[in-house]
């Protein structure tokens, strides 16, 4: 549920870029690291207290989502890139 609410934001970012749409039900060979790595960025501390902009009780509620979304992705039996640092 999660994750295609998340991978929803990026293939509006990528349509406004005229750049392809991923289809969480049938993910293309790299697409699964392209989430993963989104995700891997938008948990950095910067990213994700919008540099202490952002309340700390969105910050959390915002790294659960994401974390929900790491854990779907994972379930779906794809493995996270050995250099992803915020999980």
């Amino acid at each position: 549920m999660f994750l295609k609410q998340y991978v929803g934001g990026m293939n509006r970012l990528a349509r406004a870029f005229k750049q392809p749409e991923i289809d969480v039900e049938h993910l293309l060979p790299g697409q699964s690291d392209q989430i993963f790595y989104k995700l891997d960025s938008d948990m950095s501390p910067e990213a994700l207290h919008m540099d202490g902009e952002r309340p700390a009780h969105v910050a959390e509620l915002l790294a659960a989502s994401y974390t929900q979304v790491f854990e779907e992705l994972k379930s779906m039996g794809y493995t996270p890139p050995k250099d992803i640092y915020h999980f």
